[in-house]
């Protein structure tokens, strides 16, 4: 063959290029990979802290639990006598609690239940709302703690765990700031008048049995329950779980 010939054969011949070969998309044995969470961090997933929220979680609910039929208050003997003159021969506390006055703290039914001609209305009104926010605060702890749980499985973000325990923990500050406001300040103390110059603040209440004197703040009265122990303790475990929640632990 001439040299002509040669050269224009040659110039025919493919040039050896690489061949863009497709990925494998199965693995050696021929099964597909798993589909990948859109929450897998490839192994880097940080559980500890999430695992520590979730027990901080389930304390702090239990806490709250416990604490919100129990005593928040436990008045002294002067005090008992003078709201209820009746049981000056008893021997057994009166304490408070949100839903009730009970004659005796481990008593499980209520003495008597009507705030309003106990202290006045005030003080129903603010027990009302300790209530509410108790029960607000347990159902936003078990889905905060349910939460945890899922986010610990990469089921949905730590953020999301976070955010719902925080708005917890927020909701748990309302309960025992109002037990600790009428512990501090007389809690029946009602402004009429405003704008003129009648203007009268009263104290007094609603207890007949109660003449001529203010209602004093419960800490007066008696001392704190430990209902509002049990408040203040949750409150704070929620506070050290959504830190470990949000700590790259």
């Amino acid at each position: 063959m001439s040299a002509k010939n040669k050269e224009t054969s040659s110039s025919h011949e493919p040039a050896n290029e690489p061949v863009n070969e497709e990925p494998h998309t199965e693995s050696e044995n021929g099964e597909e990979p798993a589909k990948k969470n859109k929450y897998d961090r490839g192994g880097k997933h940080p559980v500890v802290g999430l695992i520590i929220y979730c027990v901080l979680q389930f304390v702090a609910l239990l806490f709250v639990v416990i604490a919100t039929p129990i005593a928040m208050f436990k008045m002294n003997n002067e005090w008992r006598n003078k709201v209820y003159p009746q049981l000056a021969s008893s021997s057994k506390q009166l304490c408070v609690s949100a839903w009730g006055m009970k004659l005796g703290c481990s008593q499980t039914g209520y003495y008597n239940r009507d705030f309003t001609h106990t202290f006045c209305y005030r003080v129903r009104v603010n027990f009302k709302v300790v209530e509410a926010f108790c029960i607000m605060t347990i159902g936003f702890m078990v889905l905060g703690l349910a939460m945890g749980l899922l986010s610990v499985m990469q089921k949905v973000t730590k953020g999301s765990a976070g955010a719902i325990g925080a708005f917890a923990m927020l909701l748990c500050i309302v309960p025992w700031s109002i037990i600790a406001g009428m512990y501090y300040q007389k809690p029946c103390c009602e402004t009429t008048g405003w704008n003129t110059d009648n203007k009268v603040r009263n104290c007094q209440g609603n207890n007949t049995n109660i003449v001529n004197e203010d209602i004093p703040g419960f800490k007066t009265m008696g001392n704190y329950g430990p209902g509002f122990g049990l408040l203040v303790a949750a409150w704070a475990l929620q506070v050290v779980g959504i830190v470990f929640a949000f700590a790259p632990l």
